[in-house]
Order: structure tokens, then sequence, then C-alpha cells
């Protein structure tokens, strides 16, 4: 599954910027990892996961959030070329050629029955479809309406104490998905933040330091894990709404084995260190905006 994603983390830092920026206003290294010598089996792991598809879905989140971000730091300046870098900066198949790389990086040392358990599940039946509906659910909710909709339905099903709910939040244990988003989000806003930085975006941040760059992302902890912990929810209610309780429950207890956790935290790595990429890049990029250059 992609991991989930807490909306827009960017834009908190946006609007923190606004007021650092006042004043003013009145690239990274590709992700590594030595490839596991059962390259095929992580090919077909990596077919059943369907990461072209995740990759093409990211790649369209990043275009709108850059479009979003530059409605917050710099409205109506960007033009044609700050669509083009981020379009670049967010390439589909750049995208899917990191993740491959850093998936397969992630589980080089995985034990083969553990490789093999997992492309056994995702390549089932309910695997496929399990994979088949996060994707579309993820796609979906890039727009804001079907977002309201989610919501809305997450509070019909827990007024109705539909038995899944149950289901899903063991799901969301067993992943530790609230504490994972919430940390990857941090990672993610800092690596925004020194992209700005390096870049010249945020004055006086030689003088400051990066403390106090840490100091204002940790203060946004609270409401990027409420923020976290409503889209999780949302989310995965959206995903599985066609799925029976006994169809999440085996999805859970594959999570709980030995192959479901190597394979969870393989993917946080990965799209961890994707975001951080991705986020670096694009601080940079606004930071030549913010200080009136021509991309």
């Amino acid at each position: 599954m992609i991991p989930p994603r807490a909306r827009d983390p960017l834009l908190r830092i946006a609007a923190v910027l606004r007021g650092l920026l006042a004043p003013a206003l009145v690239l990274f290294c590709g992700l590594g990892g030595a490839l596991p010598l059962r390259a095929g089996t992580i090919a077909e792991l990596e077919a059943a996961l369907d990461l072209a598809r995740t990759a093409a879905i990211l790649s369209a989140e990043g275009v709108t959030q850059g479009a979003d971000l530059e409605q917050s730091l710099f409205p109506d300046q960007g033009g044609a070329r700050w669509a083009e870098v981020v379009a670049e900066i967010h390439e589909a198949d750049r995208i899917h050629a990191e993740l491959s790389i850093a998936l397969a990086g992630a589980l080089a040392q995985a034990p083969p029955e553990e490789i093999d358990a997992m492309v056994g599940f995702f390549a089932s039946d309910l695997g496929a479809r399990i994979v088949d509906l996060e994707l579309s659910a993820r796609a979906a909710l890039v727009d804001p309406a079907v977002q309201d909709l989610a919501d809305l339905a997450l509070e019909e099903a827990r007024a109705a104490q539909v038995p899944e709910l149950e289901q899903i939040g063991r799901f969301i244990v067993a992943n530790d998905l609230i504490e994972r988003n919430v940390m990857g989000a941090m990672n993610a806003n800092v690596a925004f933040m020194r992209g700005l930085s390096d870049g010249g975006g945020v004055p006086g941040a030689a003088e400051e330091g990066e403390a106090a760059m840490l100091a204002d992302i940790w203060a946004q902890e609270d409401a990027l894990r409420a923020e976290s912990e409503a889209w999780v929810w949302s989310f995965l209610n959206l995903a599985y709404d066609p799925l029976g309780t006994d169809e999440i429950a085996r999805y859970v207890a594959f999570s709980e084995s030995a192959a479901g956790v190597r394979l969870n935290s393989a993917l946080f790595a990965a799209f961890d260190a994707l975001f951080e990429m991705l986020s670096y890049e694009l601080g940079h990029a606004a930071a030549s905006m913010l200080a009136g250059e021509r991309l």
C-alpha cells in the first residue's frame, strides 16, 4: 500500500513562512541502496504493489501541491516556468525509479520466505483487490469534494458502529500508521525548509540557525497528528468500504506477520526518503521565486 499521508503538510509550512517572510515581501541526491540478489522476486513484488501506478498518483499529487504552494507563497507569480519545474520534480517515471531502488534496498536483507509471503499475498485475488482499492481511493482524494464526502462517510460509519471500523483500527495499530505518518510529514517539512533556506528563501535563516527551524516544525506536531489521524481513517474507510470484515481481518493478519511488518517498514523507509527528496527540491525551487529570481 501507499503509506497514507496527511493532506498537504507543506501548506502548513507556507502559513508559517508568510509570517517569517513579511518584512522581505512588503538538489538533492537520488535514493540509494544495494539491490538484493532476488531481483526477480523483488520485481514481482513491485508489480503486485503496482508501483508504476503509485508513482503516477504521487506525480499528480505533487503537481497539485506545487500549484497550492504557489498560491500560498507567491500568488500567481510562478507562471509556466514554476509549473514546469514542479512537473519535472514530480515526474512519474523518476518517482517510480526512485521508489524501485529504495524498496529493493530496504528489502535487501529480507529472508526469502518473507519476500515470498509478500508476493503471495499481494498477487492473490484479495491482495490485488486491496492494492486497486487503495490506489483508487488515493487518486480520488486529490479532489477536495471527494475528501469531504469521505470525511462524512466516516462520521456516518462511526455513528452506525459498522463492524469494519474495528478491523480498520487494528490495521492502523498494526502498521503504526499515525506515528509513522506524523514523523514522515515532519521530516518532509524539515527537508522543505532546508531546501528553502539553502536557496535563500528564508531571510535571516543563517543567523537563526537550524535549531529555530526545527523548533517551528516541532511546534506543528500536535496539529499534524490530529490531521494525520483524521486523514488515515477517512482514507482507509473509503478504500476498504467494498471489503467485508473477514477480508480486512485477513489483511490485518498479514500486516501482523513477520513479512507484513518488514514490508510496512520498507515501504515507509522508501516513501519517506522519496518525500524528503522531493520536498527539499520543491523548497529550493520555491526559494528562487521568493528571492525574485526567474527559474
